[in-house]
């Protein structure tokens, strides 16, 4: 897409090679992002390089910023860069971190798991009146 002479309007390298620009961000959705994705909405383009560990470069000062079509946004990563393909290979998805409430523990052999389950119907009548049941499992 960066390299195709018919989008260069809308996106091109950065005169260095370490970025590229979008410009006209109503156009390129429109024009532009249905023809490689299967969607043209510029912030679902935007979640998707965020996810690959690229970031937004922001140059306009905010007091000068005009409506999100008008503005010309660039983006970067450290192995994005103009005329070395031998990289994009490692440029990945982001992992998921893990969630910080929950807690992750090994459960040993022999201890007692204890579930304890709610049905919702108990929950609904009389309503805000919810019973558990305990259940003892071996291992």
């Amino acid at each position: 897409m960066i390299n195709d002479p018919k989008s260069a309007h809308f996106i091109a390298w950065t005169e260095l090679g370490t970025s590229f620009v979008v410009s006209n961000v109503g156009e390129f959705s429109r024009s532009i992002l249905g023809s490689h994705f299967k969607h043209n909405n510029f912030s679902s383009f935007v979640r998707q390089l965020n996810m690959y560990g690229f970031h937004k470069i922001n140059r306009t000062p905010r007091a000068q910023r005009t409506s999100t079509d008008a503005q010309t946004w660039e983006f970067s990563h450290h192995k994005f860069l103009r005329g070395r393909p031998d990289l994009l290979d490692e440029i990945k998805r982001k992992a998921l971190e893990p969630d910080p409430t929950v807690k992750h523990r090994v459960e040993l052999p022999g201890e007692v798991n204890l579930v304890i389950s709610f049905t919702f119907s108990s929950c609904l009548n009389p309503p805000g009146r919810c019973t558990a049941r305990r259940h003892e499992r071996r291992k």
